[in-house]
């Protein structure tokens, strides 16, 4: 299994990651390791997270305010959003492409 990202995802991963080096460069790894973490859950176990539209599932960062959109597709997943909690709730909705 393979993860891609959409691009506005890898765009909110840059800004979340700037946001947290203003602060800290400590956060800031912290905060790509979550990510990382995060990712390596979707491998593992891409089916067990809860779905949150669709066919679309979510897996949440332990220690920041941010979740994982996916869906799967075929053996792979695509990360449409990398989500802070107390944002819009489906935003991200525009990005669905089919």
């Amino acid at each position: 299994m393979q993860v891609s990202s959409h691009p506005e995802a890898d765009a909110e991963t840059a800004e979340a990651f700037a946001f947290y080096l203003e602060r800290s460069e400590r956060v800031a790894e912290k905060f790509l390791n979550e990510l990382k973490f995060a990712t390596e859950k979707i491998l593992r176990n891409s089916q067990s997270h809860r779905f949150t539209y669709n066919d679309y599932l979510r897996v949440n960062l332990h220690r920041y305010p941010f979740h994982l959109i996916y869906r799967l597709r075929g053996h792979d997943a695509f990360i449409i959003a990398v989500a802070h909690d107390k944002r819009h709730p489906h935003y991200w909705k525009s990005r669905i492409e089919d």
